[in-house]
This record gives structure tokens, C-alpha cells and sequence, in this order.
């Protein structure tokens, strides 16, 4: 059964394995992150933009 992820970076040396055994696994991955690192695999994906802002 494919699930719809969603990581929060992904790009990351501890998130980045995790979403690619998430897409070997079949699952429909989707990634958040702030575009910083320009690691081509990840640009297969659903790649959401955006950057976090503070608000005090």
C-alpha cells in the first residue's frame, strides 16, 4: 500500500536515505526544503519550496 510522504528537508545525511528507501519502497514522496542544496536525485521527486520564517 503506497502512502503519500512528506519530509521536511530531505536533503539532509540522515533524511536523504530516508526518502530514497521511501520511493524504493513505492511510496509517493514529496520533499520541503529550502532549495539549498543542489543534489540532482532529489529534483525527481515532488519538490515543495519554501523558506521558514520567524515571527516574534
Amino acid at each position: 500500500m503506497a502512502l503519500n510522504v512528506l519530509f521536511i528537508g530531505g536533503t539532509g545525511q540522515i533524511s536523504y536515505p530516508c526518502v530514497e528507501r521511501a520511493v524504493d519502497e513505492g511510496h509517493r514522496v514529496s520533499v520541503y526544503n529550502r532549495g539549498l542544496r543542489g543534489d540532482p536525485a532529489i529534483h525527481r521527486l515532488r519538490s515543495v519550496g519554501g523558506r521558514p520564517s520567524c515571527t516574534k
